[in-house]
């Protein structure tokens, strides 16, 4: 997996919190209120996405500015936690590919009657355009960055992902 961030150079998520030990991360859209609290007192990384009860990016964005409001009724900094976005990928050869891929992953959802429409919230590009991409969906939402998730069928350009980064 690769972190992609607004502010700062890509990098995966921190091996290590500012003050040396392990960083805490949680899941920042389980649907529960308890979580989310839990995550503004003490994570220093909180993960969205997009999912059946945060299907679209306002519904994503809605959880960034719940996350960033229990931070600060917490009386926590805003810069204490990063809000990342989980970003599923396909990689593929070129933009060709990666249209024509849209489009089938498109039919599969319609036809399979999924809740929320996966295929307008992932991304399908090429290695080189991951990063970016992914910045760029993560910014939308307000997080400070993304988390890459490959998806299958990514596994043989998943090197030139991490070169091209």
């Amino acid at each position: 997996m690769t972190t992609a961030t607004l502010a700062r150079p890509l990098h995966a998520t921190p091996a290590m919190a500012p003050d040396g030990r392990a960083p805490v991360v949680f899941r920042g859209d389980t649907g529960s209120d308890a979580v989310t609290l839990l995550a503004a007192a003490r994570a220093d990384v909180v993960r969205v996405g997009f999912s059946a009860d945060a299907p679209d990016r306002a519904a994503v964005a809605a959880l960034v500015a719940e996350v960033e409001d229990e931070v600060a009724a917490v009386g926590r900094s805003r810069g204490d936690v990063a809000v990342l976005l989980d970003v599923e990928v396909v990689v593929v050869a070129d933009d060709a590919a990666a249209r024509a891929k849209s489009a089938q992953l498109a039919c599969l959802d319609a036809m399979a009657g999924v809740v929320w429409p996966a295929a307008a919230t992932r991304v399908v590009t090429t290695a080189d355009q991951v990063h970016a991409a992914a910045a760029r969906l993560a910014q939308e939402v307000g997080a400070d960055g993304a988390y890459v998730i490959p998806l299958a069928g990514s596994a043989g350009l998943l090197a030139a992902v991490s070169r091209a980064g």
